[in-house]
């Protein structure tokens, strides 16, 4: 199902006329797919030594500070970010597979949790950009992406918007590691 959903998210990208965006979606799409499959070969589970939560912290503040100062939508600006990306869903691969039934209350409720919210901010964004589409005014009806940016050209809140958006993707592959070890991954 993931890797339709991705493979769907690419396709509409290449609609959209973002065919970099587009091709992001649908290879990562194709390698959920060959997993899945059991094409690709399986790694042997691995937990990661990840920061806790002051040194994520620590980490944070200054990448967020040097990512400040690139360009946006520059070309080291996507390799960084790329990179982040690739580290990220490494990391995500190589851990123990868990059945959604093994894993805590606490979280089920979390992964039930961000399944609604980006279930809802998929919806949200797809309507309103049909419906800017039908009505030919992109600026009444406005995507999240254009809502945003104006705040991320100011480096100030781009800093604040980075340094939270590192922070969460640690406290994420933390939990997600949590899941399946016993704390193994505080330093």
């Amino acid at each position: 199902m993931a890797a339709l959903i991705l493979l769907i998210a690419g396709a509409f990208h290449f609609y959209r006329g973002v065919p970099s965006e587009g091709c992001v979606f649908c290879a990562v799409g194709l390698l959920v797919a060959a997993d899945s499959a059991g094409l690709l070969p399986r790694p042997r589970p691995t937990t990661f030594l990840l920061p806790n939560a002051p040194l994520a912290l620590g980490l944070a503040v200054p990448a967020a500070a040097g990512l400040t100062w690139l360009p946006p939508h520059g070309a080291l600006d996507a390799v960084i970010l790329g990179i982040l990306g690739v580290v990220a869903l490494g990391i995500g691969w190589w851990q123990p597979d868990v059945a959604i039934t093994t894993l805590t209350p606490p979280h089920r409720r979390t992964a039930w949790l961000w399944t609604v919210l980006a279930l809802a901010l998929c919806v949200w964004e797809l309507g309103v950009y049909l419906i800017a589409a039908e009505q030919g005014d992109e600026f009444g009806y406005p995507t999240l992406s254009a809502l945003l940016e104006p705040a991320i050209l100011i480096p100030d809140v781009r800093w604040g918007l980075l340094t939270g958006w590192l922070i969460l993707g640690f406290a994420l592959l933390r939990w997600s590691q949590h899941s399946t070890s016993a704390d193994r991954a505080t330093p």
